[in-house]
Protein backbone atom coordinates (compact mmCIF):
# COMPACT_ATOMS: atom_id res chain seq x y z
CA UNK A 1 0.00 0.00 0.00
CA UNK A 2 1.65 3.39 -0.94
CA UNK A 3 1.15 4.84 2.25
CA UNK A 4 2.00 2.15 4.30
CA UNK A 5 5.39 3.84 5.37
CA UNK A 6 3.27 6.33 7.32
CA UNK A 7 4.15 9.55 5.08
CA UNK A 8 3.43 12.49 7.71
CA UNK A 9 3.01 16.04 6.57
CA UNK A 10 4.55 16.60 3.15
CA UNK A 11 5.34 20.32 2.98
CA UNK A 12 6.78 22.03 -0.35
CA UNK A 13 8.55 23.97 2.16
CA UNK A 14 6.44 27.37 2.34
CA UNK A 15 3.63 25.25 4.48
CA UNK A 16 0.30 24.56 3.53
CA UNK A 17 -2.44 26.28 2.19
CA UNK A 18 -3.58 26.57 5.88
CA UNK A 19 -2.39 24.20 7.55
CA UNK A 20 1.61 24.05 8.96
CA UNK A 21 3.64 21.57 7.11
CA UNK A 22 6.69 19.70 7.62
CA UNK A 23 8.67 17.51 6.17
CA UNK A 24 8.33 13.80 5.56
CA UNK A 25 8.66 11.18 8.88
CA UNK A 26 9.47 8.40 7.31
CA UNK A 27 13.14 8.94 8.15
CA UNK A 28 12.10 9.20 11.87
CA UNK A 29 12.21 6.27 13.75
CA UNK A 30 10.43 7.43 16.66
CA UNK A 31 7.53 8.61 14.25
CA UNK A 32 7.57 5.66 12.67
CA UNK A 33 7.00 3.70 15.59
CA UNK A 34 3.91 5.66 16.48
CA UNK A 35 2.36 5.90 13.39
CA UNK A 36 2.52 2.04 12.65
CA UNK A 37 -0.73 0.23 11.43
CA UNK A 38 -3.02 -0.47 14.67
CA UNK A 39 -5.36 -3.65 14.61
CA UNK A 40 -8.34 -1.13 14.01
CA UNK A 41 -8.34 -0.34 10.62
CA UNK A 42 -10.95 0.26 7.25
CA UNK A 43 -12.31 -3.33 6.38
CA UNK A 44 -14.47 -2.53 3.27
CA UNK A 45 -14.00 -4.90 0.56
CA UNK A 46 -15.86 -4.32 -2.68
CA UNK A 47 -17.89 -7.31 -3.63
CA UNK A 48 -16.25 -8.42 -7.12
CA UNK A 49 -19.26 -8.74 -8.75
CA UNK A 50 -19.92 -5.21 -8.64
CA UNK A 51 -16.65 -3.84 -9.52
CA UNK A 52 -16.77 -2.11 -13.23
CA UNK A 53 -15.15 -4.45 -16.16
CA UNK A 54 -15.09 -1.75 -18.80
CA UNK A 55 -15.36 2.15 -19.34
CA UNK A 56 -18.64 2.23 -19.84
CA UNK A 57 -19.43 0.71 -16.41
CA UNK A 58 -16.99 2.45 -14.91
CA UNK A 59 -18.76 6.01 -15.97
CA UNK A 60 -22.27 4.89 -14.75
CA UNK A 61 -20.71 3.66 -11.54
CA UNK A 62 -18.84 7.53 -11.59
CA UNK A 63 -22.04 8.80 -12.20
CA UNK A 64 -23.91 7.36 -9.25
CA UNK A 65 -21.11 7.89 -6.62
CA UNK A 66 -20.39 11.67 -7.31
CA UNK A 67 -22.86 13.80 -5.16
CA UNK A 68 -25.26 16.37 -6.76
CA UNK A 69 -24.84 20.46 -5.82
CA UNK A 70 -27.88 20.42 -3.59
CA UNK A 71 -25.59 17.63 -1.47
CA UNK A 72 -23.29 20.34 -0.23
CA UNK A 73 -25.65 22.11 1.48
CA UNK A 74 -27.93 25.18 1.29
CA UNK A 75 -27.46 27.42 -1.56
CA UNK A 76 -24.61 25.37 -3.87
CA UNK A 77 -25.38 25.17 -7.25
CA UNK A 78 -24.03 23.74 -10.59
CA UNK A 79 -21.39 25.73 -11.53
CA UNK A 80 -20.65 26.19 -15.56
CA UNK A 81 -19.08 23.15 -16.90
CA UNK A 82 -20.85 21.33 -14.73
CA UNK A 83 -19.05 18.06 -15.23
CA UNK A 84 -15.56 17.13 -17.14
CA UNK A 85 -15.23 14.44 -19.91
CA UNK A 86 -14.93 11.58 -18.18
CA UNK A 87 -12.56 10.05 -21.08
CA UNK A 88 -9.87 12.74 -19.65
CA UNK A 89 -8.27 13.25 -16.21
CA UNK A 90 -6.17 16.51 -14.36
CA UNK A 91 -2.30 15.93 -14.79
CA UNK A 92 -0.04 18.00 -13.17
CA UNK A 93 2.55 19.48 -15.85
CA UNK A 94 6.04 19.92 -15.35
CA UNK A 95 5.41 23.51 -15.04
CA UNK A 96 3.32 22.65 -12.20
CA UNK A 97 -0.18 24.12 -14.00
CA UNK A 98 -3.30 21.57 -13.94
CA UNK A 99 -4.17 20.13 -17.46
CA UNK A 100 -7.14 17.52 -18.63
CA UNK A 101 -5.26 14.37 -20.75
CA UNK A 102 -6.76 11.51 -21.77
CA UNK A 103 -7.02 8.64 -19.38
CA UNK A 104 -3.78 6.47 -19.42
CA UNK A 105 -4.12 2.47 -19.01
CA UNK A 106 -5.39 1.44 -15.75
CA UNK A 107 -8.03 4.32 -15.54
CA UNK A 108 -11.38 3.19 -16.34
CA UNK A 109 -13.18 6.90 -15.56
CA UNK A 110 -12.75 9.89 -14.20
CA UNK A 111 -15.54 12.18 -13.44
CA UNK A 112 -15.67 15.70 -11.85
CA UNK A 113 -18.35 17.89 -11.01
CA UNK A 114 -18.31 21.50 -10.47
CA UNK A 115 -20.42 23.58 -7.85
CA UNK A 116 -20.27 26.96 -6.18
CA UNK A 117 -22.33 29.18 -3.59
CA UNK A 118 -22.28 32.43 -3.37
CA UNK A 119 -20.43 33.99 -0.03
CA UNK A 120 -22.05 35.77 2.82
CA UNK A 121 -21.72 39.81 3.19
CA UNK A 122 -20.02 40.57 0.27
CA UNK A 123 -17.29 37.37 0.39
CA UNK A 124 -16.65 35.86 -2.75
CA UNK A 125 -18.13 32.55 -3.69
CA UNK A 126 -17.11 29.13 -2.47
CA UNK A 127 -16.06 26.82 -5.42
CA UNK A 128 -15.82 22.96 -4.91
CA UNK A 129 -14.89 20.68 -6.93
CA UNK A 130 -16.15 16.45 -6.60
CA UNK A 131 -13.83 13.81 -8.47
CA UNK A 132 -14.37 10.24 -8.83
CA UNK A 133 -11.86 8.27 -10.39
CA UNK A 134 -12.49 4.42 -11.33
CA UNK A 135 -9.44 2.62 -11.76
CA UNK A 136 -9.34 -1.12 -13.33
CA UNK A 137 -7.10 -2.17 -10.00
CA UNK A 138 -6.14 -1.69 -6.61
CA UNK A 139 -2.60 -0.96 -7.57
CA UNK A 140 -3.39 1.62 -10.59
CA UNK A 141 -5.39 3.34 -7.39
CA UNK A 142 -2.67 2.93 -5.23
CA UNK A 143 -0.47 4.82 -7.60
CA UNK A 144 -2.61 7.64 -7.83
CA UNK A 145 -2.36 8.41 -4.24
CA UNK A 146 1.49 8.34 -4.01
CA UNK A 147 1.17 11.00 -7.05
CA UNK A 148 -1.29 12.75 -4.97
CA UNK A 149 1.18 13.52 -2.08
CA UNK A 150 4.37 13.80 -3.87
CA UNK A 151 2.69 16.53 -6.01
CA UNK A 152 2.72 18.88 -2.70
CA UNK A 153 6.44 18.71 -2.51
CA UNK A 154 7.44 19.04 -6.09
CA UNK A 155 4.70 21.94 -6.54
CA UNK A 156 3.89 23.78 -3.76
CA UNK A 157 2.58 26.45 -5.84
CA UNK A 158 0.55 25.21 -8.53
CA UNK A 159 -2.17 27.01 -11.87
CA UNK A 160 -5.52 25.73 -11.31
CA UNK A 161 -6.90 27.31 -14.36
CA UNK A 162 -6.82 30.60 -16.03
CA UNK A 163 -5.71 33.28 -13.53
CA UNK A 164 -6.62 30.76 -10.56
CA UNK A 165 -3.63 29.36 -8.26
CA UNK A 166 -2.76 27.90 -4.98
CA UNK A 167 0.59 28.38 -3.26
CA UNK A 168 2.01 27.43 -0.09
CA UNK A 169 0.65 23.78 -0.59
CA UNK A 170 1.85 20.87 1.87
CA UNK A 171 -0.02 17.22 2.35
CA UNK A 172 -0.70 14.72 4.61
CA UNK A 173 -1.39 11.19 4.17
CA UNK A 174 -2.31 8.08 5.93
CA UNK A 175 -2.95 4.43 5.37
CA UNK A 176 -6.11 2.61 7.29
CA UNK A 177 -4.99 1.43 10.72
CA UNK A 178 -2.55 4.43 10.81
CA UNK A 179 -2.53 7.38 13.32
CA UNK A 180 -6.28 6.52 14.11
CA UNK A 181 -7.19 6.67 9.87
CA UNK A 182 -10.02 4.20 9.77
CA UNK A 183 -12.23 5.67 7.47
CA UNK A 184 -10.41 4.69 3.92
CA UNK A 185 -8.12 2.41 2.61
CA UNK A 186 -5.76 5.61 2.21
CA UNK A 187 -6.82 9.47 3.09
CA UNK A 188 -4.43 12.13 1.60
CA UNK A 189 -5.12 16.17 2.64
CA UNK A 190 -3.39 18.77 0.94
CA UNK A 191 -3.87 22.90 2.32
CA UNK A 192 -3.40 25.96 1.02
CA UNK A 193 -4.29 29.31 -0.33
CA UNK A 194 -6.19 29.92 -3.54
CA UNK A 195 -5.84 33.35 -5.53
CA UNK A 196 -7.82 34.30 -8.79
CA UNK A 197 -8.44 36.71 -10.54
CA UNK A 198 -12.00 36.57 -10.06
CA UNK A 199 -12.02 35.90 -6.64
CA UNK A 200 -9.16 37.57 -4.98
CA UNK A 201 -7.55 35.99 -2.01
CA UNK A 202 -5.66 34.51 -0.73
CA UNK A 203 -8.33 32.37 0.67
CA UNK A 204 -8.53 28.66 2.48
CA UNK A 205 -7.84 26.02 -0.01
CA UNK A 206 -8.60 22.05 0.70
CA UNK A 207 -8.46 19.13 -1.51
CA UNK A 208 -8.84 15.71 0.51
CA UNK A 209 -8.62 12.19 -1.05
CA UNK A 210 -9.61 8.70 -0.13
CA UNK A 211 -9.04 5.21 -1.87
CA UNK A 212 -11.24 2.54 -1.57
CA UNK A 213 -10.44 -0.10 -3.43
CA UNK A 214 -9.88 0.61 -6.67
CA UNK A 215 -12.19 4.07 -6.37
CA UNK A 216 -11.01 7.44 -5.62
CA UNK A 217 -13.08 9.85 -4.11
CA UNK A 218 -11.75 13.73 -4.14
CA UNK A 219 -13.25 17.28 -2.61
CA UNK A 220 -11.56 20.40 -3.29
CA UNK A 221 -12.55 23.36 -1.91
CA UNK A 222 -11.84 26.75 -2.46
CA UNK A 223 -13.17 30.20 -0.83
CA UNK A 224 -13.96 31.36 2.72
CA UNK A 225 -16.52 27.81 3.31
CA UNK A 226 -17.20 26.24 6.71
CA UNK A 227 -14.43 23.97 7.76
CA UNK A 228 -16.57 21.08 8.04
CA UNK A 229 -17.98 21.04 4.54
CA UNK A 230 -14.36 19.32 2.44
CA UNK A 231 -14.72 16.69 5.33
CA UNK A 232 -19.08 16.03 5.27
CA UNK A 233 -18.25 15.92 1.39
CA UNK A 234 -16.36 13.24 1.25
CA UNK A 235 -17.58 11.12 4.18
CA UNK A 236 -20.90 11.37 1.82
CA UNK A 237 -19.05 10.08 -1.25
CA UNK A 238 -17.63 7.42 0.35
CA UNK A 239 -20.68 6.36 1.56
CA UNK A 240 -21.96 6.12 -1.66
CA UNK A 241 -18.77 3.96 -2.99
CA UNK A 242 -19.66 1.63 -0.25
CA UNK A 243 -23.39 1.38 -1.11
CA UNK A 244 -22.59 0.97 -4.91
CA UNK A 245 -20.08 -1.72 -4.49
CA UNK A 246 -20.80 -3.49 -0.89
Amino acid sequence: MALSLALGGCSGGEGPPSAEGGDSAVNDPAVNDAASPSPDGYDFTADPAKLPRDAAEARALAAVIALEPAALGDGFVAASPYESDPATWAVLDDACAWQRELLPEGVLSSLSRYAEAPGADGEPPVRVTLVVTVHAGVESADREVTTTLEEALRCPDQQLGRGEYVTGLSSFGAAAGVRGQNSADDHVVETGQFTSDADGGPHPYTWAVDRIGSVIVGVSVRGPAEESLATDALAELRSRVEEALG
